[in-house]
C-alpha cells in the first residue's frame, strides 16, 4: 500500500485547535495496483468530534476545554461552601494546610497547587498563540484580598483537598497540597513507577485568555497526561474565573480535570433528542466526569443511568494508572479480620470487608462512618451471628444533607450480647439509576467505631512470609500466581486456612497446606495489590501485601461506530467512541479503512471521507495502542451520485501539500478591532480561503479565497495584538504569515486595570519591597501608581515603575495596596496583608 499523508502542525492554543484540520491521503491498495481500472483518490477530513470540548494539539494528543459554571452554579457553590465552612471541622490544623497528604507512601502523586507556580517549556506554551514562556501563575485568591492566605482561605484549601482526596481514596495515590518536587511528579521513562501530575488552581489572566474560548472555561487537561513521560503535558488547569471561588466548585473541577489526566472521557446524556456532554445528574447524585456542581454525591460512573453517552468503565480505566489499595479484610465471616484502628477503604463494587466483634455485652453497638466531607461511599452494614446468618442490616436513605455532604451515607447497628458476632462493610447504591445511583461508584474511605465488644484479636497468626506475585509462565496474560510461606508466628492455635485477595473485590480461601493461588481473568495492563492472611481459631491475622502488573494486550473494538453518506456535501461521515477496554495502554490513534485499505490514522473520533466512488462501500475503524491494533468494527454505506473515479488517461496526481503562505501582511488598529491586509497566495495553489487570527486570545476570522483583507473584531482597546494569516486549502493550512508590527486597537478610554501585587519583607530592617504587574492602560496611559501601607502613609511613583522599597515600616500587620491612575480614573489592587517583625 502506498500512503501519502499530509499532517498539519497545530499549536496547543484554543483558537487554532478549534480550526478544522485536514489530512489528505492518496491511496493505492496492492489489489488496486494490479487492476486495469484506476482507483479513486479518497481523502479524510477531520470532522467535528462527537464531544465539542475535545481538542488535539500539534503532537496529536487530545485535550479538553471544560465550560464555565453558570451564574446559578457559582452562587450555589458559594452558598454550599460557606455553609460547610461554618459547620465542618478542619482536616488538619490550619498551619498544616500546605502539608496535607492522603497517602504519603504512594508512588503516584497528585499535587493540588493553589499557591502559584512558574511554568516553562510545556505544551501549553508551544506554537503561535501558546501561553507566555515563562508564565508566572498567581496563587488562588478566593477572598480577593491578595496572595497571603487568611484563615478562611486556608479552610477553603483544606475543603478542596478533602473532596479531591475522597474521590480518589480507593487508589494508592497521594493527593497533597505540599509540593513533592520534580522527582515525584515527572516520569523519567515508561518503566518509572514514581510519577504524578500537578493540578494548578490559578486565576492567571494569561492562562484564562489563552486557554479558554470567548465563553470562558472552568479548566482544561490533556487526556492521559498522568502516565506521560516528562512534564510537557503538565499541568492540568483549574481556572476560578470559570468555576467561581467556592471550594465546592473548585474541588469538583480539580477531580474532573484529574479524571481527564487519568484517561477518562465525559459523562454526558441524551434527553429528548438533545445531547449534552455534561450530565448534571439527578437527585443527590452526579458523575465526576459530568457536572457535579451542586450535588453532594459525586462518583465515578459506568454510564448506567438512562440516556448516558459514555459507558466507559471509569474504575477500570483509572486502574491502569493507579493501584487499588490493599484489601483490609475478606468477605467470609469464617475468616473475618480484626476491626481496623485506622481508616479503611472500599475499593470495588464487590469489595466486602468482614470483621469479628468478639464478645459483646448488652447495649453494644457498631457505627461505620464514611469520609467526613462529601463522601463517595454509601455504607451498607450487615451483622451476622456466629453461624454466619444475617441478623440485621443498616442502610439509611441518602438525602441532600447540607448540599456538600449527603445525609444517610453512614450506618449503625445495635449488637446483642454474645460471642462470635461479625460485621460486614460494603458500598451500596440508592434507589435505581433513574432516581439514585448504583453501587458502582460507591467507593471510598470509612472508619469503624465499636462500643461494648472486645474484638478478641489476640491469638491470630502473624503475616505470611516470602510472599511473591507474578504472571504465571505459560498461563494467559490476565493470570497472576501468588506464592507465600507460612507465618513465623502461627498464633495460639493451628492455621486452618489462608485468605488471598486481589484488592479489587476478588477473594480466594484455600486450605492450610496451600502455598499458592492463581487469579484469572484480571484486567490487562493493571497493577494489583494482593494480600495474603493466615487464619486460625482466633480469626484472620496480619496481611502480607505484594503487587504485580498483568500483561497489557491489544485494545477492544471501538464503540458506537456510525457511518452515513451525506449527499449534500458528498462525503461519508464516520464517528465512533473509544473502546470500552484499551488493553492497559493508552490509545494512540485510530485507523480508518475504506473497503479494507487504510485511508488515515487519526487521533480524532470523527472523520469525513471525501472522493469515494458511487456504489456500496465498507468503512471500518480500529483502535491502536503501543501493543498493537484492535479488532475492526465496520459498517456498510452506499455512496450515490457521480463516480469519483478519475479519467483513466489522466490519473490524479498525489497531493502537493499545504499551500504557500500569503505575503506582505499589514495590520492597523481600529476601534475594538484590527484591519489586516495581505498579498494573496499564488494562483497555482488550490486556495479555499484565509484564516486571520489575533494573539493573545486567538480570535479568528475566516474569509473566502478572493478576499485580500479582513476585519478582526472583539479586541480589547489598549492591548497589543499580533496578527497572523494562514492560507487554507483542501490539503491543509499554510505556514503562518505574521504582520510586520503589532497593533493596538483603539476605543473609548477607561479606568486602568487592576495591578497585581507581591510584597516581600526584609527581616530586621523594617523594609517592604512592593512589586506589581503593570496595570492595563485601557486606552489611556497609566500616569502614576499610589502605594499605600496601612497607617504608614503612601508613596506616589510614575506610571512606568513596577517596584518600590519602603523603609522604616513599623512592626506589626499592614495592609498594602497599589492604585493605578490614568486620565479617566483609578483602580486599586486587591489588599495584600503582610507582617513586619
Amino acid at each position: 500500500m502506498r500512503l501519502h499523508t499530509l499532517h498539519l502542525n497545530r499549536p496547543a492554543s484554543t483558537a487554532l485547535a478549534l480550526a478544522a484540520t485536514v489530512v489528505a491521503t492518496t491511496l493505492t491498495t496492492p489489489a488496486a495496483a494490479q487492476a486495469d481500472d484506476p482507483q479513486p483518490t479518497v481523502r479524510a477530513e477531520t470532522a467535528t468530534p462527537t464531544d465539542p470540548t475535545e481538542r488535539t494539539d500539534a503532537s496529536g494528543r487530545t485535550w479538553y476545554i471544560d465550560p464555565p459554571a453558570t451564574t446559578a452554579e457559582r452562587l450555589a457553590g458559594r452558598r454550599l461552601s460557606n455553609r460547610t465552612a461554618r459547620t465542618a471541622e478542619p482536616a488538619a490544623p490550619l498551619e498544616d494546610t500546605f502539608a496535607l497528604h492522603s497517602d504519603p507512601g504512594a508512588d503516584v502523586t497528585v499535587f493540588v497547587d493553589v499557591d502559584g507556580d512558574t511554568l516553562s517549556g510545556t505544551a501549553w506554551q508551544e506554537g503561535d498563540g501558546g501561553l507566555p514562556d515563562p508564565l508566572v501563575a498567581p496563587a488562588w485568591d478566593p477572598a480577593g484580598d491578595g496572595p497571603a492566605f487568611s484563615d478562611t482561605e486556608l479552610l477553603a484549601v483544606q475543603q478542596v483537598w478533602a473532596l479531591v482526596a475522597e474521590d480518589w481514596a480507593p487508589f494508592e495515590v497521594d493527593v497533597t497540597t505540599e509540593d513533592p518536587g520534580t522527582a515525584a511528579l515527572v516520569r523519567a521513562d515508561a518503566d518509572d513507577p514514581t510519577y504524578g501530575v500537578t493540578v494548578l488552581v490559578t486565576p492567571s489572566p494569561e492562562a484564562y485568555d489563552g486557554l479558554c474560548p470567548a465563553a470562558g472555561c472552568s479548566g482544561t487537561a490533556f487526556l492521559g497526561s498522568m502516565g506521560a513521560v516528562g512534564d510537557r503535558f503538565h499541568p492540568a488547569w483549574v481556572l476560578p474565573q470559570g468555576t467561581g471561588d467556592s471550594a465546592k466548585n473548585v474541588a469538583e473541577t480539580v477531580s474532573h480535570e484529574l479524571g481527564h489526566a487519568l484517561g477518562l472521557l465525559h459523562d454526558g446524556v441524551t434527553q429528548d433528542g438533545t445531547r449534552s456532554e455534561y450530565y448534571r445528574g439527578h437527585g443527590v447524585w452526579a458523575p465526576i466526569m459530568g457536572n457535579g456542581f451542586g450535588k453532594p454525591v459525586v462518583q465515578l460512573s459506568d454510564g448506567s443511568y438512562p440516556g448516558a453517552t459514555n459507558t466507559q468503565d471509569d474504575v477500570a480505566i483509572v486502574s491502569h494508572f493507579l493501584v487499588r489499595r490493599p484489601d483490609e479484610a475478606g468477605e467470609d465471616p469464617a475468616t473475618a479480620g480484626a476491626v481496623p484502628d485506622a481508616t479503611a477503604y472500599v475499593t470495588a463494587a464487590d469489595d466486602v470487608d468482614t470483621y469479628r466483634l468478639g464478645t459483646c455485652v448488652d447495649g453494644a453497638d457498631v457505627r461505620v462512618d464514611p469520609a467526613a466531607l462529601s463522601p463517595d461511599l454509601d455504607v451498607l452494614l450487615t451483622l451476622r451471628d456466629p453461624g454466619g446468618t444475617v441478623r440485621a442490616t443498616a442502610d439509611p436513605a441518602a438525602g441532600t444533607g447540607d448540599g456538600t455532604t449527603a445525609s444517610g451515607l453512614g450506618a449503625s447497628l445495635a449488637v446483642p450480647a454474645g460471642t462470635g458476632w461479625t460485621i460486614s462493610v460494603e458500598g451500596t447504591g440508592s434507589g435505581d439509576a433513574t432516581t439514585g445511583y448504583s453501587d458502582y461508584g460507591s467507593l471510598g474511605a470509612y472508619t469503624v467505631r465499636v462500643l461494648g465488644c472486645d474484638d478478641a484479636a489476640s491469638g491470630a497468626p502473624g503475616a505470611p512470609t516470602s510472599t511473591t506475585a507474578a504472571r504465571s509462565a505459560g498461563a494467559p496474560t490476565s493470570t497472576v500466581l501468588v506464592r507465600w510461606s507460612a507465618p513465623a508466628d502461627a498464633g495460639t492455635s493451628s492455621i486452618t486456612s489462608y485468605v488471598v485477595t486481589d484488592g479489587a473485590g476478588g477473594s480466594l480461601t484455600v486450605g492450610a497446606a496451600a502455598r499458592s493461588v492463581s487469579f484469572d481473568d484480571l484486567a490487562p495492563g493493571t497493577t494489583y495489590a494482593f494480600s495474603v492472611r493466615a487464619v486460625n481459631a482466633s480469626g484472620a491475622g496480619t496481611a502480607a501485601v505484594v503487587r504485580a502488573e498483568t500483561a497489557p494486550r491489544t485494545p477492544d473494538a471501538v464503540t458506537d461506530l456510525e457511518v452515513s453518506w451525506d449527499a449534500t456535501r458528498e462525503r461519508i461521515g464516520v464517528t465512533w467512541r473509544p473502546p470500552g477496554e484499551n488493553g492497559g495502554r493508552e490509545v494512540v490513534g485510530y485507523d480508518v479503512l475504506l473497503d479494507g485499505a487504510v485511508v488515515t490514522r487519526t487521533t480524532s473520533t470523527a472523520v469525513a471521507l471525501v472522493g469515494a466512488a458511487a456504489g456500496q462501500h465498507t468503512v471500518a475503524v480500529r483502535a491502536v495502542t503501543e501493543i498493537g491494533e484492535g479488532p475492526l468494527d465496520q459498517r456498510d454505506v452506499t455512496v450515490t451520485g457521480e463516480t469519483a473515479t478519475p479519467d483513466p488517461q489522466t490519473p490524479e496526481p498525489d497531493p502537493e501539500g499545504p499551500p504557500d503562505a500569503p505575503t506582505d501582511v499589514r495590520a492597523v488598529g481600529r476601534e475594538g478591532a484590527a484591519l489586516v491586509a495581505w498579498e494573496p497566495t499564488p494562483d497555482d495553489d488550490p486556495v479555499t480561503g484565509y484564516a486571520v487570527t489575533a494573539y493573545p486570545g486567538g480570535r479568528t476570522v475566516r474569509v473566502g479565497p478572493a478576499r485580500e483583507w479582513a476585519r478582526v473584531p472583539g479586541l480589547r482597546p489598549g492591548r497589543a495584538y499580533r496578527l497572523v494569516v494562514r492560507t487554507t486549502s483542501t490539503d491543509g493550512y499554510s505556514e503562518p504569515a505574521v504582520a510586520q508590527r503589532r497593533v493596538v486597537p483603539t476605543g473609548r478610554p477607561g479606568r486602568p486595570g487592576r495591578p497585581r501585587v507581591r510584597v516581600r519583607t526584609r527581616g530586621g530592617e523594617h523594609r517592604l519591597v512592593v512589586r506589581w504587574r503593570a496595570a492595563a492602560a485601557r486606552g489611556s496611559a497609566v500616569r502614576r501608581y499610589v502605594v499605600r501601607v496601612g497607617s504608614e502613609g503612601r508613596r506616589v511613583v510614575s506610571g512606568t515603575r513596577t517596584r518600590v522599597v519602603l523603609r522604616d515600616v513599623g512592626a506589626g500587620r499592614h495592609r498594602v495596596t497599589v492604585t493605578a491612575r490614568n486620565a479617566v480614573g483609578h483602580r486599586a489592587s486587591r489588599v495584600t496583608r503582610v507582617r513586619v517583625r
